[in-house]
Formats: C-alpha cells, structure tokens, sequence
C-alpha cells in the first residue's frame, strides 16, 4: 500500500523551457558529470519512492511509472 499524493502544489525555482517537436539531447542520459550532479541535487535531497524493489526482480529490469505534475 501507498501513501496518498500531497496536495501541495509545486513551484518552479526556474522557467521550464518551451517543448519542441525534435529529438531530446542524448548528452544528459550518457554524461557522468551530470549523472553525478542528479545524484547531489535530486535523490540526495529526499527518497523519490516509484516502485518495489520485487517488481523490478532481475538487473536490467526497468519500470516506467508517471510524475504526476502539481
């Protein structure tokens, strides 16, 4: 069981940049250096909970789980 979604509505520290319709840079998927900065500013910070470790039984196994946006 899980706990339910906050209510609290979340405020942006900077604008978010406008979507476009071509391909998504590769550069932040494969750099360590900014593998590392997402280690330091994001899951450092606080437990970012999406799934149990059971269904995601073998190495290699992903989930795709949606954030949902306040």
């Amino acid at each position: 069981m899980t706990a339910p979604i906050s209510q609290h509505r979340m405020k942006w520290a900077t604008a978010l940049p406008e979507l476009t319709p071509g391909p998504l840079p590769v550069a932040p998927f494969v750099d360590p250096e900014f593998f590392e900065k997402e280690r330091e500013r994001i899951f450092k910070r606080a437990w970012l909970e999406v799934c149990r470790e059971d269904q995601i039984p073998d190495p290699g196994d992903y989930l795709v789980v949606p954030m949902a946006v306040w």
